[in-house]
C-alpha cells in the first residue's frame, strides 16, 4: 500500500541498525516473542546502555508497535501482547521568537554567503506561514493561486492546506520564482544554527532533558536550540497573541 518516504524509510533502517546491536546485548530476536517484556528489556537498553532520551526511546518503540501491528494484521506473529505497552513522551520546552528576533534575522546581510542566505529565506518562510518544513519545502507554482498557497500535508495526507500569501511571504517566493531551495532537513537545521550564531544568539540557555528517569539539564548557547519546528512555533505563538481565534489558526497550520 503505497511507499515510504525517504524520512520513514531512514526511521527503520536506523531501528533496524538498533535492533542489531540489542540481539548482541540481549538474545537473538524471534518474532513471536516481541511482547511487552521484550519491549521493557529493550527500553531498558536504550536509557541505560545507549543513554536515549525519553522522546528517542518512545518515538523508537512507538514504530517497533507499528510495525508488529501490521505483522499481526497479515499473520506473520500471532502475539499481540505488545499492544500493552504504553509509548512514554515528555513535553519539550517550546522555544518561540519575538517578531524583533524575527525581523533581526530578516535583517542579517548575507549576500555574501548564498548558502546561509538560502536557509535564512526559507525558515523566514516557515515563520510567516506557520507549515512544517516538509510541507513548505515542496512549495511550487502549481500551488499556489488567488493569494493562497493550496498543498496536501505530508503528515496527514487527508488535509490540504490554505495559506493567505502576505507580502513578505510574497517576496520570498518571488525571489526563488516559485522554487524553494531544498536541502536535507539535517543540514538545515545545521545551517540555521550558523545563522543564528551569527545574529547574536550567543546568550545561555537551559537545555533540559531527560533519559530513564534522570533529568540532565546543562546550559547551551540559544543558537543551539534552533531548528525547523522553531519556526513554526513563532507563527502560532505571534497568531495566538495577536487574539487570532485558534480554529482559524488549526485551519491554516492544520492541527
Amino acid at each position: 500500500e503505497g511507499s515510504w518516504s525517504k524520512s520513514t524509510a531512514k526511521r527503520y533502517q536506523m531501528i533496524n541498525r538498533l535492533l542489531k546491536e540489542f540481539e548482541k546485548y540481549h538474545r537473538p530476536i524471534e518474532m513471536n516473542l516481541l511482547d511487552d517484556k521484550w519491549i521493557g528489556d529493550f527500553k531498558d537498553f536504550c536509557e541505560n546502555i545507549k543513554f536515549h532520551q525519553v522522546n528517542t526511546v518512545g518515538r523508537n518503540i512507538g514504530l517497533i508497535k507499528t510495525f508488529l501491528n501490521y505483522c499481526l494484521k497479515q499473520g506473520y506473529i500471532d502475539n499481540n501482547n505488545f499492544k500493552d505497552v504504553v509509548v512514554g513522551r515528555e513535553v519539550t520546552e517550546q522555544l518561540a521568537l519575538s517578531k524583533h528576533d524575527i525581523l533581526l534575522i530578516e535583517g542579517l546581510d548575507l549576500h555574501d554567503n548564498k548558502r546561509l542566505e538560502r536557509v535564512r529565506d526559507v525558515f523566514l518562510l516557515g515563520c510567516y506561514t506557520g507549515m512544517r518544513y516538509s510541507d513548505f519545502k515542496r512549495i511550487k507554482a502549481s500551488n499556489i493561486s488567488d493569494g493562497l498557497i493550496r498543498i496536501r500535508e505530508v503528515k496527514d495526507k487527508k488535509k490540504f492546506l490554505q495559506i493567505p500569501i502576505t507580502e513578505r511571504v510574497r517576496i520570498i517566493l518571488d525571489k526563488y520564482e516559485m522554487n524553494i531551495p531544498v536541502i536535507s532537513e539535517q543540514k538545515f537545521r545545521d545551517y540555521l544554527k550558523e545563522v543564528f550564531k551569527l545574529a547574536g544568539f550567543t546568550q545561555n540557555r537551559i537545555k533540559s532533558t531527560k533519559i530513564g528517569k534522570n533529568v540532565v539539564e546543562k546550559e547551551v548557547p540559544m543558537y543551539e536550540l534552533m531548528g525547523t519546528h522553531t519556526a513554526r512555533r513563532s507563527f502560532i505563538t505571534h497568531m495566538l497573541n495577536s487574539g487570532v481565534p485558534a480554529k482559524a489558526i488549526m485551519k491554516i497550520t492544520g492541527h
